[in-house]
């Protein structure tokens, strides 16, 4: 019993976020139902394929948060909806509201951070860049937690998505509404890591159905 403390004390407990709560006005559907019909699609059992919210709730938990939150919609139905896929994705997340609309991706935050406040490490990702993997997650978990203020994820130099960031940054980010969000606060830290990747896609925020179809010629 004493191994397994040890254990848990030498590791991050990790909360990750999924920030789903937008309307989805340019794309003309919530973008965390869009299939995610890539190269790296994941197929059920019961032959339903992976969308943009259940794929990043496998590459979350996957990549070692403890508790996964997905921020929904103000429309019911669009929540309900992405509350059921969630459900289906057979992983413990939490399907929450944004407090703050007004705030933006800031809202979702303080949502994810009021729910888990013993987290260390929080790992976030808008839902509208779909591309991370547990081992995406996992480095820039393992980055924060040796000591980096935030880590994130670059692509030749080009700043993407997921995000992680130190308990550190947990009160900039609560106070990062009114003055740019969550990318205001990454510039504003003293050590914030760039994790390598090659896959472009990672860099890409899709809004819109044109850039739903440019993310289609790119390669993971």
């Amino acid at each position: 019993m004493d191994d397994v403390d040890d254990v848990d004390k030498c590791r991050p407990r990790v909360l990750g976020l999924i920030a789903a709560a937008g309307a989805s006005t340019r794309m003309g559907s919530p973008k965390a139902l869009l299939p995610h019909d890539f190269h790296d699609a994941v197929v059920e059992d019961d032959g339903i394929a992976d969308c943009f919210v259940s794929h990043l709730v496998r590459a979350l938990a996957g990549g070692g948060a403890d508790t996964v939150v997905v921020t929904v919609p103000d429309d019911a139905g669009s929540a309900a909806a992405i509350v059921d896929v969630v459900r289906r994705a057979s992983i413990d997340a939490v399907c929450l509201a944004n407090p703050a609309p007004a705030l933006g991706l800031t809202g979702s935050v303080i949502a994810a951070l009021d729910h888990d406040d013993d987290a260390d490490v929080l790992v976030l990702c808008p839902v509208d860049a779909p591309f991370a993997t547990p081992a995406i997650v996992a480095a820039l978990i393992a980055a924060v937690w040796a000591g980096a203020d935030a880590a994130v994820i670059t692509v030749d130099g080009v700043r993407g998505h997921p995000v992680a960031f130190g308990r550190g940054a947990f009160g900039a980010l609560r106070l990062a509404g009114s003055r740019g969000g969550p990318r205001q606060v990454l510039d504003e830290l003293d050590q914030v890591v760039a994790v390598p990747s090659t896959d472009r896609r990672l860099t890409l925020d899709l809004n819109s159905a044109a850039d739903l179809a440019r993310s289609r010629q790119l390669s993971g």
